[in-house]
């Protein structure tokens, strides 16, 4: 947990790249480590550099946590798959859009549909990290996706749909484009994915 502390104080001021450096030269339990403070598991050390502003202090501890994904993919899976309060923790899922297994895409397709309200923003990132990796199982839910009551959810549908939708989507995509009450570039996004489906599968 040293490590981790160590890594912590440093966040949002100049020592965090050289902390970082040296945080991922540990073994695989910095990796639980880490994890175990985003879990709330453990007691959360000092966090932040004298000085530093929150933003840059949350930047860097998202970078952290996808950095030990990338690092311990193994190790970031198993502890992850173990929690449900990592499975929805929005910096483990963007997380998981590094690793290219069945068990992240699993956890990534859970959260893009967590229902219960408060939930939004984390369908929004499942979704993108779903496309990051080019999931196509990630086509099968976007008619729903598409219709989300979250701003944020439903920008990262219509962007998932002008990438690789399919006509299963094409529903939904012609009632966002035709409703004069969506937003002007919500129209624009889906008239633009309707024609790239339709070339797609024409």
């Amino acid at each position: 947990m040293d490590g981790v502390a160590r890594l912590l104080a440093t966040m949002g001021g100049p020592g965090y790249p050289a902390a970082l450096k040296d945080f991922l030269l540990l073994d695989d339990d910095a990796c639980a480590d880490l994890l175990a403070v985003a879990e709330g598991a453990v007691p959360l050390p000092p966090t932040g550099a004298p000085g530093a502003h929150p933003i840059e202090v949350v930047e860097d501890a998202s970078e952290s946590v996808r950095s030990a994904a990338r690092q311990w993919p193994k190790r970031f899976e198993a502890v992850v798959s173990a929690s449900p309060k990592l499975r929805r923790d929005t910096n483990v899922i963007r997380a998981l859009a590094s690793l290219r297994t069945p068990t992240s895409e699993a956890i990534l397709l859970e959260a893009a549909q967590v229902r219960e309200a408060g939930n939004g923003y984390l369908r929004a990132v499942a979704v993108a990290s779903l496309v990051e990796r080019r999931s196509r199982a990630l086509t099968a839910l976007l008619p729903r996706l598409l219709g989300d009551r979250h701003e944020a959810a439903r920008q990262a549908a219509l962007d998932a749909a002008h990438r690789f939708g399919d006509a299963r989507s094409l529903p939904a995509l012609h009632r966002i484009a035709t409703n004069p009450r969506r937003k002007p570039w919500e129209r624009a996004k889906a008239a633009g994915a309707i024609t790239k489906i339709n070339r797609r599968t024409g």
